[in-house]
């Protein structure tokens, strides 16, 4: 049997390698050992940075209070640098609250508006304004005050307002005529706090800067308790020019005559109409209009025991539903306020006795 030939396997020289370059090139075995080398020293330097740095006594509270030291400082700079931009300023219009805002600007939220003011301009013109009040000429100089007792031994002063009884003649006020729809309702605080805004920025206005209003008010004990307001000739009605039968423009118009319900049947209504009255004569007027609702009878009696009188004119002059308003009192739906109950127009002549033996 004939051998089977065995195939010869070469192996391939090995490629000789100067000395030079053999020592030249690093050995596995010197690679590894330097290699550790080098993580032992990492890890001995990580180790270093993890211990503990040498106790000092009372170094720790030293840095945390110099921490709080240095947060207390930034703190003190940031509410230094916000007081000199800020001021508490009290918003313009009633109900008074503190609001941080600005210098130098009004916010009236109740309206949405944001004004750019001088404030020094204002207190200059808020005292001015102040100064010519307690002078010849302004509305107010025209009352004089007055004092009475009531039949239960209250001491009770008329006189004409100043700035200070703004806000409690607007609580008065509110507390008297305002009222919301049933539809309203949801929003009875926003319309309340916005009609109040309003009423106390008259009543300012009407104390510091107007000279077409008189402003009365009467005190018990130095709590307010009645109101009385009276437009000049000319001057500003706010609302009351559309109410029929209309005013005579060229005649003192009695706006409002408010009285706390407490305070109610002591002679104050009656004295603030009189006092009301009586600074018209001292300015040389002869007649004095007013309106009061049809349903008011609590109102209509006290002005007719005080000489007013509805005009022939305005009696002749009525509609077929003003008619209907005043024998219905307003009706149903008057009560619920859906709908105006309607005005009766009355007027009273202030005579020449009186203009005499008043005049300044």
């Amino acid at each position: 049997m004939a051998a089977l030939p065995v195939a010869s396997a070469r192996v391939a020289p090995r490629a000789a390698i100067s000395p030079r370059a053999r020592r030249a090139a690093p050995s596995s075995s010197s690679s590894s050992r330097r290699g550790g080398r080098l993580r032992v020293r990492a890890e001995d330097a990580k180790q270093e940075s993890r211990s503990p740095a040498p106790y000092v006594p009372g170094q720790m509270m030293r840095e945390e209070n110099a921490k709080k030291e240095e947060a207390k400082s930034e703190k003190d700079k940031k509410e230094a640098e916000f007081e000199k931009a800020f001021a508490y300023i009290p918003p313009e219009g009633y109900p008074e609250q503190n609001r941080l805002i600005p210098k130098g600007l009004r916010v009236r939220l109740g309206a949405g508006i944001v004004e750019i003011v001088d404030e020094d301009a204002i207190e200059r013109k808020r005292q001015a304004a102040k100064a010519a009040a307690e002078g010849e000429g302004r509305p107010g100089s025209y009352v004089v005050e007055e004092n009475f007792q009531t039949k239960d031994k209250q001491n009770v002063v008329i006189a004409a307002m100043n700035e200070e009884d703004c806000v409690d003649a607007t609580k008065l006020i509110m507390s008297l005529f305002f009222k919301v729809r049933p539809i309203d309702y949801l929003a009875k605080d926003r319309l309340e706090a916005e009609q109040s805004e309003r009423v106390f920025n008259g009543l300012k206005e009407g104390v510091l800067e107007s000279n077409d209003r008189l402003l009365i008010v009467a005190k018990i004990g130095g709590r307010l308790v009645g109101v009385a307001e009276v437009s000049l000739p000319g001057g500003k009605r706010f609302g009351a020019e559309l109410l029929q039968p209309r005013a005579p423009d060229d005649f003192p118009y009695v706006s409002d005559v408010a009285v706390a319900p407490p305070a109610r049947g002591k002679g104050i209504g009656r004295a603030l109409l009189n006092a009301c009255e009586s600074a018209m004569v001292r300015q040389g007027l002869e007649k004095i209009y007013l309106h009061v609702k049809v349903d008011n009878e609590e109102g209509q009696a006290l002005f007719e025991r005080s000489g007013y009188e509805e005009p022939a004119d305005a009696k002749a002059g009525l509609t077929q539903f003003q008619i209907s308003q005043r024998a219905s009192k307003g009706g149903v739906f008057s009560k619920l306020g859906l709908v105006e109950a309607g005005h009766m127009l009355m007027m009273k002549e202030l005579n020449a006795e009186r203009r005499a033996g008043q005049s300044p």
